[in-house]
């Protein structure tokens, strides 16, 4: 399993976004491009590294730091069985 650094996450976020949007593809909220910490941008593994996923512009898509770190390594449909409504709260806060 191949390192993700943060030049990592720099020279593919363009990338990522210019092919998938501005739109996290856990929750389906969109992403502020402004916004730093839970609900800035991270790029979430489809396949997690930890399962075989690769670094690439095909596994990579765009998500809120606080989804991608809630789903961690499981798969996609039990996160949203699982985290959607916590997720759902969280972005109900006022700012």
């Amino acid at each position: 399993m191949a390192d993700w650094t943060t030049a990592d996450y720099h020279r593919y976020k363009d990338q990522v976004v210019s092919a998938y949007g501005w739109l996290c593809h856990l929750c389906r909220k969109p992403i502020d491009p402004a916004m730093k910490g839970k609900q800035g941008l991270s790029l979430d593994h489809v396949l997690p590294r930890s399962q075989g996923g690769q670094n690439t512009i095909e596994n990579l898509r765009p998500s809120h730091l606080l989804c991608n770190s809630r789903r961690g390594d499981r798969p996609i449909e039990e996160y949203l069985l699982t985290e959607q409504d916590k997720t759902d709260w969280f972005f109900g806060l006022p700012n």
